[in-house]
C-alpha cells in the first residue's frame, strides 16, 4: 500500500492514514473537508488552494509552493 494520508472512497468528511502496517480512518474536524490536492483537511472555500509550505515526507523538510 501507500503510506500517508489518502482520500476516502465514500466521502470528503475524513481520510485514511496508513503507516505501513496499520490503517486508520480519521475525521476532518469542525466543518472542514478532505482536500486531496493538499492531502489535508481544509475549509470548503479553501479546497485546492496552496496554503503555504508543505512537509515533504521523503526529504524530511518543508517545501515552498
Amino acid at each position: 500500500g501507500i503510506d500517508g494520508p489518502q482520500r476516502l472512497a465514500f466521502g470528503n468528511k475524513g481520510f485514511i492514514l496508513c503507516d505501513g502496517e496499520r490503517l486508520f480512518i480519521e475525521s476532518c474536524p469542525g466543518g472542514t473537508i478532505w482536500d486531496d490536492f493538499n492531502k489535508a483537511c481544509a475549509w470548503p472555500d479553501q479546497e485546492g488552494v496552496i496554503a503555504g509550505p508543505m512537509f515533504d515526507q521523503e526529504k524530511g523538510s518543508l517545501v515552498q509552493p
